[in-house]
């Protein structure tokens, strides 16, 4: 996983701590057409510009919990700690919770009420500065492994709620009233979204998944028959001497965003017909659900000892201009011995071992293989993500070693005629740095495109889409019904909210679980508090349990 979220997760407690205060409620009081300013109102709109609007003169702030956080014991601690700061003193403070059928409109249940302190904290006495503390039970409305969505409101508003990561927002920013359209969620219609990550085995948390399995299986007879329609290379030797002959780029990391494996990476180029062709072969290390550091150390070794050869498989991509002729992009596998093999397992179930299409996956997600013809259509080669791997702390294999040459690797990705999200993120990683032409250029693992730039969208991009979706959603096209499904802004993404929740949280058909489509990727989703920032920007219609 790559998520670089901050999420915190000291806002529960245990089971033996007493109440402060209690709910003042029968179990079946609900609050209809979501009270105050929300009137029932549809999933929060794109807000305008950098910033939120300001607070009106009376208003409160929710300091914790926020948006992101997590827990990941749920037997252990069952008690949501509400705190944070109004204007007003004695004003009584409401906490509700989303419940069945979790429907924004009409299913905000009053959990607990208590009020403001008497006493000022200190500060600007035009700030929020009467405390208030409810320690509330949410163990009746908090799926085990799911989401809990809260919403707290006093004198008839919703307070502003905050990201997990508001501190780093906020430094510097005194006024509360300054903090909250600086650095306040927009989405008050969901309210304060948190993420249980208390989930069962590994081996259970997806039983519904189908891993790689988006483009259909084929017969290794079909695999065959394509490699001799594409004139494979027989041996790894021969796929380098023939496709990976000029600006030959090297580098090795672990790959922690799809697969979750070791590889030593070479990409270089190769005259073809009237243009420039680009070659990869990438071997492969460690096992899948193994360990991070011995596959890690392993393609090291396999690096430092010039083996190129992996412990399990290597895997090889060619481009051949232009890339809208069948077979423009190729792929082939070869195994430990460094020979054509026609199955490749990539998760620990086995599950799509087909080539070329559990590749087309993620290589052209909109790619597809007729075994009919033996030809691949719009596959894509992919960019080099730093956030996406994680590397060693050996002289010569740190990321800072490495960096010009995964600069230089994304700008070979540039020469593979990639669709405009590749292009984009290619050339917004390098952007602050002179660009991806440019010798030292660095990439920013925190870029955001200017289509998620706005506040609460880019916090899910960050959280959701960077580490779990932009791989291989950059490589739609534009154009056609495949566009929608590039994420390269967030009107877009919200435009297909009813069917990302089915295919992620589950929509009870066979597809239940179906992205992220590969097994690391799933299973650091579910650890991660990305679906606690889905939840707060989608109309997430459950809980999202595994």
């Amino acid at each position: 996983m790559a998520s670089k979220s901050r999420a915190r997760t000291g806002i529960l407690l245990g089971l033996g701590t007493s109440l402060l205060l209690w709910a003042s409620c029968t179990p079946g009081d609900v609050l209809v057409g979501g009270g105050g300013d929300d009137d029932g109102a549809p999933p929060d709109p794109e807000p305008d510009g950098p910033t939120l609007p300001p607070p009106p003169p009376e208003f409160g702030v929710v300091t914790a919990p926020r948006t992101g956080d997590t827990i990941d014991d749920q037997g252990a601690a069952a008690r949501v700690v509400v705190e944070g700061l109004h204007t007003a003193a004695g004003a009584e403070v409401e906490v509700l919770a989303l419940v069945a059928p979790y429907d924004r409109a009409t299913s905000w249940r009053v959990i607990a009420t208590g009020v403001t302190g008497a006493a000022a904290e200190p500060g600007d006495p035009d700030e929020p500065r009467y405390p208030f503390r409810l320690e509330v039970d949410a163990s009746a409305v908090w799926p085990r492994a799911g989401l809990l969505s809260l919403r707290v409101r006093a004198g008839g508003r919703d307070l502003a709620g905050f990201f997990a990561e508001a501190e780093a927002c906020w430094e510097g920013v005194a006024s509360w009233r300054e903090r909250v359209p600086r650095c306040g969620s927009p989405f008050t219609s969901a309210g304060i979204v948190l993420a249980s990550t208390d989930l069962p085995r590994d081996d259970q948390v997806a039983l519904d998944a189908r891993y790689l399995d988006d483009k259909g299986r084929v017969t290794p007879s079909d695999t065959a028959a394509y490699y001799q329609a594409i004139d494979a290379p027989a041996t790894v030797a021969e796929f380098r001497a023939r496709y990976v002959i000029d600006d030959r780029v090297d580098t090795t990391y672990y790959n922690v965003g799809d697969l979750g494996i070791g590889r030593e990476m070479h990409c270089g180029t190769f005259p073809s017909g009237g243009g420039t062709g680009v070659g990869c072969y990438v071997a492969n290390y460690g096992t899948f659900g193994g360990s991070r550091a011995q596959a890690l150390n392993a393609a090291i070794r396999g690096s430092q000892n010039g083996g190129s050869s992996g412990e399990f498989a290597t895997v090889a991509m060619v481009y051949r201009p232009p890339v809208t002729a069948p077979n423009a992009v190729q792929f082939v596998v070869y195994g430990a011995d460094e020979t054509l093999v026609t199955e490749a397992v990539l998760d620990t179930h086995g599950d799509n071992a087909s080539i070329p299409n559990n590749c087309l996956n993620c290589h052209g997600s909109h790619g597809e293989f007729d075994a009919a013809t033996r030809s691949v259509r719009n596959a894509r080669f992919l960019p080099f993500d730093p956030a996406a791997f994680a590397f060693a702390d050996v002289p010569g294999f740190r990321r800072s070693d490495q960096e010009d040459a995964l600069r230089r690797l994304n700008a070979l990705i540039l020469r593979t005629e990639p669709p405009p999200g590749i292009v984009e993120l290619v050339q917004g990683m390098y952007a602050g740095t002179g660009g991806v032409a440019a010798a030292g250029a660095v990439a920013d693992v925190d870029f955001v495109p200017p289509g998620w730039a706005s506040p609460g969208r880019r916090e899910a991009y960050r959280e959701v889409v960077a580490p779990f979706c932009r791989s291989c959603h950059a490589s739609r096209e534009v154009g056609g019904a495949s566009e929608m499904y590039d994420f390269t802004d967030s009107v877009r993404f919200s435009s297909i909210a009813f069917g990302i929740a089915a295919t992620v949280c589950g929509g009870g058909t066979e597809d239940v679980h179906r992205m992220p489509n590969a097994e690391a990727a799933q299973l650091a989703f579910w650890r991660s508090p990305a679906r606690a920032y889905l939840g707060a920007m989608i109309d997430l219609r459950g809980p999202c349990t595994p």
